[in-house]
């Protein structure tokens, strides 16, 4: 006879699948929220004190620029401007702070801490969700965004009113759909419009779109739905920056155009040295996650892909120059402090010759992954337009490199075999204590680590 106290009678058990769900979602919840948790409490300790790059280009760009269009808000085009990037992001804080009754936007009104916030926040989730994705793992995911999380060049922009962020949430938004999403040319178009309304540099990056939709390099026979959501997806941003650039008649605003007047006319590979030395440089800790997946593909063909690599990259260091330089842009990055400190031929820095081919042989080796397992690497092809695109201005700066070197690693480690527990751990240290360092630089304890002198 049934215990008529036991709850249990009668009831189905849930089926196994069913259960994995619950437990996975509960896992998600639980990792995701406490990455954001994290996040929002680091920003509100941290604050905004102290004098750095970020509080300075609040003050003297972006503060003016926003003030601008909050008394002059539908002067889109025709505004004078204080901010070499389009004024997609200086209109939308504008707009916030129209509808919240205010005149203009200062240090210590709400605006200027809660947007910056959450951008951050933003930034995090969809990344979380895009590794999650790959790898199926709510903790792992969350592991994955620490890198991002850890940077000051992630921080410091979530404190203030600059636009770093705003092209970050772009890029990872952007990522996501080109990985997850291809089909939706609408929304893929209006997010890049959007995405590159607050900062045209990025508008190389669609170029990636047909690669992600078809799932090859040089896609073949396009049908006439292709071709359509092609056209979705590209036209927007491509319309956005021509408007721009008629009307400042170039690709910055006009009283920024002698900035960039040599980039413009040339091509400034520093800002190419740059990206593939601190590419080396962060390839270094990811490396303990992808080297059970990098092991599996030969010695071989993994001795063969980095001689080439390595020849290519000493190529790149004979013909262009890599000692540090201000006049030339080549400065605020731990590649030109590495140049700074290095015995020289020329005008070429021998400590940034083995970052240089660190970052090739982590480009070759993400190849040959994609090869081995059939996959499109469009993590790598994006990053490799913006960079691309980073040679149209005259500063090679950690600035602008940082965050897609990271989001590029991380999407590589996602998509790959669970690495082993100690490299998880050492990993998880190594970016903690870089954490630790953004936080103290965005405090006022210590200062810029690749300042000038």
């Amino acid at each position: 006879m049934a215990d008529p106290t036991d709850r249990s009678a009668g009831v189905t058990p849930l089926p196994d699948f069913e259960r994995r769900l619950i437990t996975t979602r509960a896992k998600s919840a639980l990792a995701l929220g406490t990455l954001l948790a994290l996040y929002t409490l680091m920003v509100f300790a941290v604050g905004s004190r102290g004098k750095n790059w970020a509080s300075l280009d609040q003050e003297r760009f972006h503060l003016p620029q926003i003030n601008f269009f909050v008394d002059h808000f539908w002067s889109w085009v025709d505004y004078p401007a204080t901010s070499a990037t389009t004024p997609g992001f200086h209109i939308f804080v504008a707009m916030i702070a129209h509808l919240a009754g205010l005149d203009q936007v200062v240090d210590g009104t709400w605006p200027q801490a809660a947007i910056p916030w959450f951008m951050g926040l933003a930034i995090l989730a969809v990344l979380w969700w895009s590794f999650f994705l790959l790898a199926r793992a709510p903790w792992r995911a969350a592991l994955y965004c620490l890198p991002i999380a850890s940077s000051s060049y992630f921080l410091l922009p979530s404190l203030y009113l600059v636009t770093d962020n705003t092209g970050s949430l772009g890029y990872a938004l952007v990522l996501m759909g080109y990985l997850h999403y291809p089909t939706e040319a609408a929304a893929l178009g209006i997010t890049a419009a959007l995405w590159v309304f607050a900062r045209q540099i990025y508008l190389p990056v669609v170029v990636a779109y047909p690669m992600a939709l078809t799932g090859q390099i040089i896609p073949r026979a396009l049908s006439r739905p292709v071709i359509i959501k092609i056209v979705l997806a590209i036209l927007p941003p491509v319309a956005v920056v021509v408007v721009y650039a008629i009307a400042w008649r170039g690709l910055v605003p006009p009283n920024f155009a002698h900035n960039h007047a040599h980039a413009l006319s040339t091509v400034n590979v520093s800002a190419y040295v740059e990206a593939l030395g601190l590419l080396g440089i962060f390839s270094v800790p990811y490396a303990l996650l992808l080297y059970p997946s990098v092991h599996v593909l030969g010695r071989q063909r993994i001795t063969k892909t980095m001689f080439i690599c390595g020849m290519l990259a000493l190529l790149l260091w004979a013909i262009v120059p890599s000692t540090a330089n201000i006049e030339l842009g080549r400065w605020g990055s731990a590649v030109w402090v590495a140049a700074r400190l290095s015995p020289v031929l020329g005008e070429h820095a021998l400590l940034v010759l083995p970052l240089l081919v660190l970052g090739a042989c982590a480009i070759g080796l993400m190849i040959e992954l994609a090869r081995f397992r059939h996959y499109l690497p469009i993590e790598l092809i994006i990053f490799l337009l913006y960079i691309a695109a980073l040679g149209m201005q005259n500063l090679a700066f950690q600035r602008y490199t940082e965050i897609p070197i990271l989001m590029t690693l991380s999407t590589t480690a996602a998509r790959l075999e669970t690495p082993r527990r100690w490299s998880m751990l050492a990993f998880l240290a190594i970016f903690g204590v870089y954490l630790a360092i953004a936080v103290m630089r965005a405090a006022g304890i210590v200062g810029d680590l690749w300042s000038r002198t």
